[in-house]
């Protein structure tokens, strides 16, 4: 009798260890991506974006400092964000609101991911970091409210929402009243 039993918890033992075990999905680490472009060294991001080459590596689960172009890299240092890290060439002339507008960007957030702490600092060709929400594309051109015009239609000729656009132009509601101080 106890032969019977030990062999059907050996027995049981078996078929529950050999069961197989699903795999966790690994989730990504939180904060904005980069995607390596052509020419970049993990140093010369690591430097773009004022960051230690050890912290990359470390919440990229790195065992080099080996990429390729087109490898996404979770950016540390930024959390609360999230999005797709980009650089563009500031124009001549343009300020950091009127970038901040045309790239959907709260101004603040913008001086954050680009270390700006003094306006002229922002030169022409600067490489302006940008970080672009999924489905968000930046504006083409300037717009205002034409006669008649509500915000909701020029939200609506944005692509866009009418919150985006009062957020961008600084105002408190999309109604067009005041603007934040």
């Amino acid at each position: 009798m106890h032969k019977r039993i030990a062999a059907f918890i050996l027995t049981f033992l078996l078929i529950v260890s050999a069961a197989p075990v699903s795999a966790q999905t690994a989730t990504p680490p939180p904060g904005p991506v980069y995607i390596v472009q052509a020419g970049d060294t993990l140093w010369s991001i690591a430097s773009q974006f004022n960051v230690a080459v050890t912290d990359i590596q470390s919440i990229n689960n790195m065992a080099t400092t080996d990429i390729y172009v087109g490898d996404k890299l979770v950016i540390p240092g930024l959390a609360g964000l999230s999005g797709t890290l980009i650089t563009q060439p500031v124009p001549f002339g343009e300020t950091l609101r009127g970038l901040s507008r045309e790239y959907r960007m709260d101004q603040a957030t913008l001086e954050k991911i680009n270390h700006i702490v003094s306006p002229t600092q922002l030169y022409a060709g600067y490489g302006l970091i940008i970080l672009q929400q999924a489905n968000q594309s930046a504006w083409t051109s300037r717009a205002s409210l034409g006669q008649g015009e509500t915000m909701l239609e020029l939200a609506v000729k944005g692509n866009s929402d009418p919150w985006s656009v009062a957020q961008i132009n600084g105002l408190i509601e999309p109604s067009g009243g005041s603007a934040r101080r």
